[in-house]
């Protein structure tokens, strides 16, 4: 007898299928204990099932033991409003996944920016988390930015971003990750937002993230379904089981 392998998606309540289209693939160089990143490129039909499966993600939990960290409303609303721009006009909503699991969201709007007087790339909302308890996913935000400096890239523009006003000081600062980065202040007077000049993107990325992972972007991607995919959110036995429970009790009916 065949064994059925059919299952009821534990998303199945929404009307259409949370499909993402792979965009990267990220493989850490000589970084102990990390993991490959997937990240893929978000459209409007997936923005229900994601807004349902942020509210299941327990920062508390997952990050246990994190000191200096931004406040959890604050860390929530980051991943949120990321969301929330998903199929928005003239912006790019990318997801990161490691073991299965979402670790990171990244937007990006492209606009013209009048204070510059030229295109850009804009930053709208970054935020990462980890995909279990005690562990962030390294590089993860990294990861992420470079998907939106190749972007740039292609269209020789510049990257910009307002870093959190509301996270904390220190190591953790939202400030000194860019920093670190190569972003500066696009004036003494402007202290809000900061830039990466267009003739700097390239040089950027083969010094900061370069030296860290290969970054191999797919062409000519096709949707997959990402509810099959991504393990659910607090379901200790995974979706990998979950297929096999349902499989064995149709096969014993």
């Amino acid at each position: 007898m065949q064994i059925n392998k059919q299952y009821t998606s534990p998303y199945s309540k929404y009307n259409t299928t949370f499909k993402g289209i792979p965009h990267a693939k990220v493989t850490m160089k000589n970084i102990k204990d990390a993991t490959d990143i997937m990240i893929y490129e978000l459209e409007k039909s997936d923005q229900d099932f994601m807004k349902d499966y942020i509210k299941k993600i327990d920062l508390e939990k997952l990050a246990p033991d994190a000191e200096e960290k931004i406040p959890q409303i604050i860390w929530k609303a980051l991943i949120k409003s990321a969301i929330d721009l998903i199929g928005a006009d003239n912006t790019k909503v990318y997801l990161a996944l490691a073991n299965r699991k979402p670790c990171g969201v990244i937007s990006e709007l492209s606009s013209f920016d009048t204070s510059l007087n030229e295109d850009t790339k804009y930053i709208s909302f970054l935020a990462t988390w980890p995909d279990k308890i005690g562990h962030n996913v390294k590089c993860a935000g990294k990861s992420l930015l470079q998907t939106i400096f190749n972007n740039a890239q292609k269209h020789c523009v510049n990257v910009t971003v307002n870093p959190c006003s509301s996270a904390p000081k220190g190591k953790r600062s939202c400030v000194k990750f860019y920093q670190d980065i190569g972003f500066k202040y696009v004036s003494p007077d402007n202290s809000i937002k900061m830039l990466i000049p267009k003739d700097q993107v390239f040089e950027t990325t083969y010094n900061k993230f370069m030296p860290l992972f290969d970054y191999r972007e797919f062409i000519n991607s096709i949707h997959v379904n990402l509810e099959k995919i991504i393990e659910p959110e607090n379901n200790k036995s995974g979706l990998k089981n979950f297929i096999s429970r349902f499989s064995s009790k149709k096969h014993s009916d």
